[in-house]
């Protein structure tokens, strides 16, 4: 809180208040207002879960997962700014409603950087970035910095990378987000970069969850108030989203 007091400072003293109010005024629209209502949001989902269902995980649990397993992107889903841990019925977790994993540009650029040793600008990847932000593409100097972290630390959570406390922008202190559909399967939500890398790297990574659709927390519910049946038990015992019900 001192560094933003400062920086307000700062802003008054060499450029006057009248850039203080415009930049104020900026920061609450896009930081601090979507910070509480992202933590509106959870809190409410928190609520009306425990009162639905039997079984709920907490909305900021987080779950060991390979990221090679992820086979999609569920393009129908609601902005993580609506909040962690919904559930969620309907048809947004089907394949025809989803985005196959592989075929982003995002995770193709990643592979053939690292993979291949390609230069970035040989991807499609960069020259999109390059095109929607007039020419800035530093972003890929702290992908590769990414990389060599992770080569050499594994993947680190953002709490063990010790995150600003006081940061607002919510996105910077979570993990990489997932869907969970009907059936178990992660799907990717955001966190690309990491979770590409991770993939290359033969890495596990940790996610927090955005949805998970409503019969798979209905499954949950089952086995939490009966235990596991023979008929889930081979496929589903080392599930990394039901060890906190099943031990």
């Amino acid at each position: 809180m001192n560094g933003i007091i400062e920086r307000m400072q700062e802003v008054y003293r060499d450029e006057g208040p009248l850039e203080l109010g415009k930049r104020s005024t900026h920061f609450v629209t896009n930081q601090i207002f979507p910070y509480w209502r992202f933590r509106f949001f959870t809190r409410k989902h928190e609520i009306m879960n425990r009162i639905k269902f039997d079984a709920p995980a907490h909305p900021y649990k987080k779950i060991e997962v390979d990221p090679n397993k992820f086979m999609y992107k569920n393009v129908r889903v609601r902005s993580a700014e609506y909040g962690l841990g919904r559930i969620e019925s309907g048809d947004w977790d089907l394949p025809e409603n989803s985005q196959p994993f592989k075929e982003k540009d995002k995770y193709r650029a990643i592979k053939k950087r690292f993979e291949d040793n390609e230069e970035w600008e040989s991807t499609d990847y960069y020259q999109r970035i390059k095109r929607k932000y007039d020419g800035n593409v530093d972003r890929f100097d702290y992908y590769d910095t990414l990389y060599e972290d992770m080569k050499q630390n594994g993947y680190r959570t953002n709490q063990e990378k010790k995150k600003d406390k006081m940061d607002y922008r919510e996105r910077a202190k979570l993990e990489v987000l997932v869907t969970i559909d009907r059936k178990g399967n992660f799907n990717i939500y955001d966190g690309w970069h990491r979770t590409s890398i991770a993939r290359i790297l033969n890495l596990n990574i940790y996610v927090q969850v955005v949805a998970r659709h409503k019969k798979w927390q209905d499954l949950r519910d089952e086995i939490y108030n009966n235990g596991i049946t023979k008929e889930h038990k081979e496929k589903l015992i080392h599930h990394p989203d039901l060890k906190d019900i099943i031990n």
